[in-house]
């Protein structure tokens, strides 16, 4: 099982080939499935805020190495969650429905919140995030990467309405 260094997390790639998997077994059982990425709002920010580059890094790398920790810590065993792109992080969770998988996304939001990062650099760092969340429906012939695009799309949206929310796909 591929991890990624930073994060302890899976990687990308080995989450999709599981999601592939997971996809269809939930089709031929008819359970529910539900995927979301989280997005570290004002990340960028964070990256460059001393103007020292090597000190951001590190304050980033803490950041990512942190979030990481605190989701092995508190998902469901059942739970899949992978460093999806740079400061995005996605979950895989099989038999859930959209209902319960909004709840999981809302207590990741606040659990994350709460956490601050300390810097000799720069003020304590609060980690806040968007979230989007997409449900496989059940008649859907989606692939894995459709799933998540949905979930992509409403991330967006998120990060649009003004951070620091969870947004469902319609």
């Amino acid at each position: 099982m591929p991890i990624d260094t930073m994060t302890g997390l899976n990687t990308r790639h080995y989450f999709m080939n599981i999601l592939e998997k997971e996809i269809a077994r939930a089709r031929r059982y008819g359970i529910a499935l539900s995927v979301f990425i989280i997005d570290i709002d004002y990340f960028g920010k964070v990256d460059s805020s001393s103007g020292h580059e090597h000190r951001d890094q590190i304050l980033s790398e803490r950041i990512l190495s942190e979030i990481g920790r605190v989701i092995k810590k508190n998902m469901r065993k059942s739970d899949m969650a992978c460093r999806y792109a740079s400061q995005q992080i996605a979950f895989l969770l099989p038999n859930s429905s959209e209902d319960n998988a909004r709840m999981a996304c809302e207590r990741f939001r606040r659990l994350l919140h709460k956490y601050r990062i300390e810097s000799h650099a720069s003020p304590p760092v609060h980690i806040i995030v968007s979230i989007g969340l997409a449900a496989l429906s059940p008649d859907s012939k989606e692939a894995a990467i459709d799933l998540v695009a949905k979930a992509y799309q409403v991330l967006q949206q998120a990060k649009k309405s003004g951070k620091n929310r969870v947004e469902g796909y319609k």
